[in-house]
């Protein structure tokens, strides 16, 4: 018996191994050639753990260093899940910077008392917005944070992308993908004697949310359903994982020939562990790792602990904090950040 065991249970770590293994070249490799590769980064978390566990017993155990020195990429990656940084620093000094994907405003007041506490929230001098970068919004940018109507504006007629500042916006443009869909907009700001390019991205959605509606009320009960509905979502999913990437790539080039300080906020419908993020982030910095302990997630529906949403900035600006407010009035939650410009030597 105890050899069958044995048997199933190195089997296991063998299996084990090899997908941690694809799950850490995930970020470097376009959808479009390996999907299995794409499917493998989407659960990087899980299988990171697993992987500890199979590590733990044949480096410590069994002695096999080689599965310990199999961890150090993992655990550099899983700092793109778990914020280690330092919290809230002197952030009244800073720029106040949203991102937030407000859902067309459909969850705004479906709690009154949420809505009223996010207000309340904005409206302290802590937290008042200079920058707003939205998506998924055809509103008022008020509705959302009021006292803004004197806020300047660049979006474009019928687009669900929005960026805000009550600072002076002197050039801006948007950016397609090949069928057409703008994903994403930039604006110039100009903030005292300097300017920075803010972007505001919106990459390809699954449609979970729409799926799993649909799937409510079909009526298509039992094992038949499941199996043609976790068909039909796995396909789904890689199909938008392929044009994010397209998207992603596209938004890179166009960040790479800007001159100015780069800001970068928005909905990316992807994890840390994917190729559209490490095309995105770049040489660019993850405002996540500034946070307080905690994964931070942004996303509030299935599966809700994941971070889908990100603020990235570039090295010459200064990072004072980092916070997500638990808030839900829309099936995201805000990012906000501060920051502020170097000093010049």
């Amino acid at each position: 018996m105890k050899s069958v065991l044995k048997f199933f249970f190195y089997v296991y770590a063998f299996l084990g191994t090899g997908v941690y293994l694809l799950s850490c070249l995930a970020p470097f490799v376009n959808p479009t050639h390996a999907n299995l590769l794409y499917f493998s980064g989407l659960g990087f978390p899980i299988i990171l753990v697993n992987f500890i566990v199979i590590a733990l017993y044949f480096g410590v155990i069994k002695k096999k260093f080689t599965f310990l020195f199999l961890l150090v990429p993992g655990f550099i990656f899983g700092l793109n899940y778990l914020s280690t940084g330092k919290g809230k620093i002197d952030e009244t000094k800073g720029l106040n910077i949203y991102s937030f994907n407000t859902f067309s405003d459909r969850l705004l007041h479906a709690d009154k008392e949420a809505y009223t506490s996010w207000i309340d929230y904005v409206k302290t001098a802590q937290n008042n917005p200079d920058i707003i970068c939205l998506q998924e919004h055809h509103s008022k940018v008020e509705n959302i944070f009021p006292n803004t109507a004197h806020f300047n504006t660049w979006t474009y007629k019928r687009s669900n992308l929005k960026i805000a500042t009550h600072y002076t916006i002197i050039h801006g443009g948007e950016i397609k993908d090949s069928s057409g869909l703008r994903f994403a907009i930039f604006a110039d700001i100009k903030i005292q004697q300097d300017t920075i390019r803010v972007y505001t991205f919106h990459l390809q959605s699954n449609k979970i949310s729409t799926m799993l509606e649909t799937a409510e009320k079909a009526d298509n009960p039992g094992a038949d359903r499941l199996l043609r509905g976790g068909e039909k979502l796995r396909n789904t999913i890689y199909t938008a994982a392929k044009k994010r990437a397209m998207q992603a790539k596209k938004l890179r080039w166009h960040m790479n020939a800007c001159l100015f300080p780069i800001v970068a906020c928005g909905d990316m419908n992807e994890t840390a562990q994917s190729f559209a993020y490490r095309q995105l982030k770049g040489q660019l910095y993850d405002t996540f790792r500034k946070g307080e302990l905690g994964m931070h997630p942004t996303y509030i529906k299935n599966p809700s602990w994941v971070r889908i949403d990100y603020i990235f900035t570039d090295p010459s600006l200064e990072l004072l904090s980092y916070q997500v407010p638990q808030f839900e009035i829309s099936d995201h939650r805000p990012v906000q950040v501060a920051i502020k410009m170097k000093d010049k030597k």
